[in-house]
């Protein structure tokens, strides 16, 4: 994906690649990453479930109400079965066939196959693989070891789920859909997230605050929230993303960093042109012309909006940085309303598995830190090896 800001003073080029060099991916001085020491997921002990404070407790209460609300809500909007059988009927599979057309730009056939895999049974079973919890693999357990082994060395965990854009604009799949009482379409993953709060593993869902917004103001669909040729998020989303992740760490108790508005940082408003590279465009893909919004230093210079030593750990993977070299991306933006810089964990690709192992490798680290927040789109949940069991710690 490329992407070009224009304004009258500034222009600027972004190519986004899927390949970016980091440090991370092979470590600091660039060797390979080191082979796993920890014992096999069978062996591995279960992990006791830290006490929840008063204020801990509330929150997950709070955020029990509003997913049950939402479970509800997709439940008595139903057509599941109809968005389910669109997604089947994808063309190819996601390593020979990218892209699905549809009527507004296209939908990565990676995000359907994943879904009709979430959606759906193994061989022989009965339950649905989001749910057969006893499945080996499962996100169920690696998440939760990973927010007892946290929070046990006093280290807060907030899990940040976000749906596709096939989820989000299911229209795009079913144009019969109708428009009154829709949902996303992310009830298998809000049953798990039930799982989840009950065993104390406190997760943001951002899908409902994402369909709400959607498309622009007063409905503007060139507007949207996720790119129409490409699987990454807007620059608004990004900003929407930020805006409730830095409010859930300030009600955890996150004091706000000191850099201000207008002292530290500037924001403006601008447009973006993005465009899909050539080794990646899908056939017919166009220019799109979005709203963003930049922040940049008070000279009009672009600021690093990551530090090492930060007390908040942000993981995931390319959604981290997406939009970065325009200046508009995540993490700038919760520099922007946090005040503070974040220490980001982010490689481009297997967020799943890739940000565990990254996040164990720097587990001396950890002592200084906050809280880890991890940033997850729903595309990276299914039952395989990239959510086996592993320690941060052993």
């Amino acid at each position: 994906m490329s992407c070009r800001a224009f304004r009258p003073s500034w222009a600027a080029l972004f190519v986004f690649t899927g390949a970016v060099a980091s440090a991370q991916t092979a470590g600091a001085d660039g060797a390979p990453s080191p082979p796993r020491d920890e014992p096999p997921a069978a062996q591995l002990a279960p992990l006791a479930r830290p006490p929840d404070d008063p204020g801990r407790a509330q929150r997950l209460a709070a955020l029990r109400v509003k997913n049950d609300a939402e479970i509800a809500a997709q439940t008595a909007y139903g057509h599941l079965d109809e968005f389910l059988a669109a997604a089947k009927s994808r063309p190819g599979n996601s390593g020979q066939v990218k892209w699905m057309k549809v009527g507004d730009g296209f939908v990565s056939t990676r995000s359907l196959q994943r879904y009709e895999l979430w959606n759906t049974p193994e061989p022989g079973r009965k339950e649905i693989r989001a749910l057969d919890f006893e499945l080996e693999d499962h996100p169920l357990a690696a998440i939760v070891d990973l927010d007892r082994e946290l929070r046990g060395r006093g280290v807060d965990f907030v899990l940040v789920k976000f749906p596709t854009r096939a989820q989000l604009y299911p229209e795009l799949m079913v144009p019969a859909l109708p428009a009154q009482g829709m949902r996303p379409f992310t009830l298998a993953s809000r049953k798990l997230d039930a799982r989840l709060l009950d065993e104390g593993v406190e997760v943001i869902d951002l899908g409902p605050l994402f369909f709400e917004q959607r498309y622009g103001a007063n409905g503007d669909r060139d507007d949207l929230l996720f790119l129409r040729a490409d699987p990454h998020w807007t620059p608004r989303a990004c900003e929407l993303a930020a805006r409730t992740v830095a409010d859930a760490l300030l009600a955890r108790g996150v004091a706000p960093g000191p850099a201000q508005e207008g002292k530290d940082f500037v924001v403006d408003r601008l447009k973006v042109e993005c465009a899909a590279t050539p080794v990646f465009k899908p056939d017919g893909a166009g220019v799109e012309s979005l709203p963003a919004t930049r922040v940049r230093t008070t000279r009009g210079k672009r600021l690093d909006p990551e530090d090492d030593q930060s007390p908040i750990v942000v993981m995931g993977d390319s959604f981290v940085r997406v939009h970065e070299a325009l200046d508009t991306g995540f993490q700038r933006q919760l520099y922007r309303f946090l005040g503070q810089k974040i220490d980001a964990i982010a490689p481009e690709a297997s967020g799943e598995s890739s940000a565990r192992d990254f996040l164990r490798r720097r587990r001396a680290d950890l002592a200084k830190k906050k809280v880890v927040v991890w940033l997850a789109s729903e595309q990276i949940f299914r039952v395989g090896e990239g959510w086996e069991r592993s320690r941060i710690f052993e």
